[in-house]
């Protein structure tokens, strides 16, 4: 899969626009453990939105919470109605001990999509002193 996909970036439209081809290759080389080379090509995607998910999960996994949260505020700045990501980037910023921040990423999102039980669960749980979690009713 590596060799076609670096294949690909020889055709001109992909050298035009890489962060597809980028982008799948990083989910190779993550896929295959090498978490570091995963994070170089995702890097180079620029702002691609599944790209700049992939590297606020494999931050947020490594720890690394402000970084997540860097990642991830580009990604709720493109895709605003993206539940996922709003919550992943409360997460990434709740672990990094600013939950006031959270809890204002999950209200503004809660204003766009007031009816979004995932966004009133855990903007409850932020408020409680709990981390977001992405599965309703889900235990600690």
């Amino acid at each position: 899969a590596r060799y076609t996909l670096k294949e690909l970036l020889k055709y001109s439209e992909y050298k035009l626009a890489p962060a597809p081809v980028l982008f799948a290759l990083g989910s190779v080389e993550e896929g295959q453990g090498n978490e570091r080379e995963a994070m170089v090509l995702y890097r180079r995607c620029g702002e691609f939105p599944a790209a700049l998910r992939a590297m606020g999960l494999l931050q947020l996994e490594r720890g690394l919470n402000d970084s997540a949260a860097d990642a991830l505020r580009k990604l709720v700045a493109r895709r605003p109605q993206d539940t996922f990501s709003v919550v992943l980037l409360a997460l990434a910023l709740y672990r990094a001990g600013n939950r006031s921040a959270a809890k204002k990423v999950l209200e503004r999102a809660l204003e766009r999509r007031p009816k979004s039980e995932m966004l009133r669960v855990n903007l409850s749980r932020v408020e409680n002193g709990e981390e977001p979690v992405f599965e309703l009713g889900a235990k600690d």
